[in-house]
């Protein structure tokens, strides 16, 4: 096989393989000790393909070139990935992370206002079972709640408390059991904030 047809079959196996020939120097490239040396134009080695196995397999690619050739299809396929990611999915999770968040907002607020309520009827529990009726008498009132702390209204009474956010996204909370009515006053700081309806009640 003459030079011109191996440089023409070896750039067809390069080519099937997925390589760019287009820098190859035809001129530069040769056969040294039974191995074709495929040259770019600056004369750096990019392939070697052993003429006595040419037909049975594959080229032995240059680690740098196999590298710089990975590399880049890596980057031609990231790139519809990132604009897949910028153009559809960020648009529909950010108001989804939005959405979980104002959730999660609300969770806790009626986790805290919860926590008055069973404060009040463990009170009233407490005091038909003839116990103390200290503030700090009444676990639900000392339990720890996010982003809320719960404070005695009366150290000497559980029947009130109220619950303080600890920032300026919430409002508080209060309850006071009015024990000769039997009636429950529940009111908050801000109608606008989670929680506290119309009138500042909850």
């Amino acid at each position: 096989m003459n030079k011109n047809d191996l440089h023409q079959k070896i750039l067809e196996k390069m080519s099937s393989q997925g390589i760019d020939i287009s820098n190859i120097d035809k001129e530069k490239c040769g056969v040294i000790k039974n191995h074709y040396h495929v040259l770019n134009k600056r004369g750096d080695l990019l392939l070697r393909f052993n003429i006595n196995k040419l037909n049975k397999t594959k080229a032995k690619l240059n680690p740098k070139t196999k590298s710089n050739f990975l590399l880049g299809c890596g980057i031609v396929l990231a790139i519809p990935g990132m604009l897949f990611i910028f153009t559809i999915l960020i648009p529909i999770l950010i108001p989804t992370i939005s959405s979980f968040n104002s959730v999660n907002e609300k969770a806790k607020v009626s986790a805290v206002k919860n926590g008055l309520v069973n404060g009040i009827k463990e009170c009233l529990v407490r005091a038909a079972e003839n116990k103390t009726t200290r503030f700090g008498d009444v676990t639900s009132f000392l339990d720890k709640y996010a982003k809320f702390k719960l404070e005695s209204l009366d150290p000497n009474s559980c029947y009130k408390a109220k619950a303080v956010p600890t920032n300026d996204q919430n409002t508080w909370f209060e309850i006071d059991y009015d024990q000769e009515t039997g009636k429950v006053s529940r009111i908050c700081g801000d109608s606008s904030k989670s929680g506290c309806e119309k009138g500042n009640t909850w």
